[in-house]
């Protein structure tokens, strides 16, 4: 019987800011990490993730998960690259998010649609 190579999967915790995305990537690094099935490696940028995404997955080769949280849609840098990743989502209402955002920033309408773009 031979044995499968081990792989790593990348679960990517995305949201939009004030939806519980940080919250989730908490839970989710949290399990990994004491499970020892992986690690968390922190915030992206969508730049800064194109950067650095060969690096993390060299790096953390040995683990099976890792963990990353980002406001923004990282797929497109998978897309094609033979790398398995998961996509958590946190999907939250948007008048949660403005008066979120309304109470920890002090966000006004404009500023609630600037960060959605």
């Amino acid at each position: 019987m031979k044995l499968k190579e081990k792989t790593t999967t990348l679960v990517i915790c995305n949201g939009m800011k004030r939806s519980g995305s940080t919250l989730q990537y908490n839970l989710v690094s949290s399990m990994v990490e004491k499970s020892g099935m992986g690690v968390s490696a922190g915030f992206y940028t969508h730049k800064e993730f194109q950067n650095q995404c060969a690096y993390l997955i060299d790096r953390y080769q040995s683990s099976r998960y890792i963990v990353i949280k980002a406001h923004e849609p990282l797929y497109d840098i998978l897309d094609g690259e033979g790398v398995s990743f998961v996509i958590l989502t946190c999907h939250r209402d948007l008048r949660d998010v403005y008066l979120s955002g309304k109470n920890k920033w002090n966000w006004d309408e404009a500023n609630l649609v600037d960060s959605l773009d």
